[in-house]
């Protein structure tokens, strides 16, 4: 069984202000039991960010919710988190990856 796009731990590394996700970054599939990997850039200039969280989001557009939160509290320094692909995962065309950062006012959201 594949998923298309999935993933929780840690590698770290400057502080974060904004930040883009350079993987996945288009249409995957990782296979059930495996290891998923999300990675990120930090981009200096943006609004400051203090924490980072990863999560796996289904739904379209205008409909999208989070379905399992992959990893919650980063330090602003990491870039990237794993996640252990559940056996029982459903596939989907609609799972996607959104990196939110928090800080002092409103979030950063990358999907």
């Amino acid at each position: 069984m594949k998923i298309i796009l999935l993933l929780s731990a840690v590698l770290c590394g400057a502080n974060a202000t904004d930040f883009y996700i350079t993987s996945p970054w288009k249409a995957i599939s990782w296979k059930a039991g495996s290891m998923a990997t999300i990675t990120w850039d930090i981009i200096p200039g943006g609004p400051e960010v203090s924490s980072v969280n990863v999560d796996l989001m289904d739904g379209d557009d205008k409909n999208a919710h989070v379905i399992q939160n992959i990893a919650a509290g980063l330090s602003p320094s990491c870039t990237s988190a794993q996640w252990l692909v559940p056996a029982d995962f459903p596939m989907s065309k609609t799972v996607f990856v959104r990196v939110q950062g928090h800080g002092n006012g409103d979030g950063v959201y990358r999907y």
